[in-house]
């Protein structure tokens, strides 16, 4: 579904993006980017199991999901150097309830191809324990108290996933 499409069923993103929203964040660390902002790919993202980098192998018991996304341009897949971007949504914008809505709607991906950019899209779930309605990642200490450290549980998944990654 294309972004205007879902936009058009489901009103404006909830934080007020535009669709160039990614742009500004892009630009702040390296500069302007030389992209038209075109997007790059029609197709569902490829998923990739997120269990593997669970600590304990579950990634529900972390309050996340089986299955996180992945953006890698052709140029990168054919090994040029590449950078990496870990995209975290927001409370009730993961894929269990948008669907690829995240991805599509923060632009990260349009930048991408022309920026030499691996987009990592991991993904948190609603749980009742630990308890998280709202699917959002642990900014207040639902999964512990060490919530805001690098060693924290979902913090421990996604820097597991960057290292598979080469990071």
């Amino acid at each position: 579904m294309a972004v205007f499409e879902w936009m058009a069923a489901h009103g404006p993103p909830r934080n007020g993006a535009t669709p160039h929203g990614a742009r500004p964040v892009l630009a702040h660390p390296r500069g302007p980017s030389p992209t038209t902002g075109v997007c790059p790919h029609d197709d569902p993202l490829p998923r990739y199991d997120q269990n593997r980098y669970a600590p304990g192998g579950y990634a529900p018991s972390l309050s996340m999901d089986t299955t996180g996304m992945l953006y890698t341009p052709s140029s990168c897949a054919a090994g040029a150097p590449c950078k990496l971007v870990v995209a975290r949504h927001g409370c009730l914008s993961g894929q269990y309830l948008l669907g690829d809505a995240f991805p599509e709607l923060g632009n990260l991906d349009t930048y991408a191809d022309t920026d030499n950019l691996v987009v990592l899209h991991p993904q948190a779930i609603s749980s009742v324990l630990p308890v998280n309605p709202e699917g959002c990642w642990d900014w207040w200490g639902y999964d512990g108290s060490n919530f805001a450290v690098r060693s924290a549980p979902q913090m421990t998944a996604i820097v597991n996933m960057v290292h598979a990654l080469g990071g």
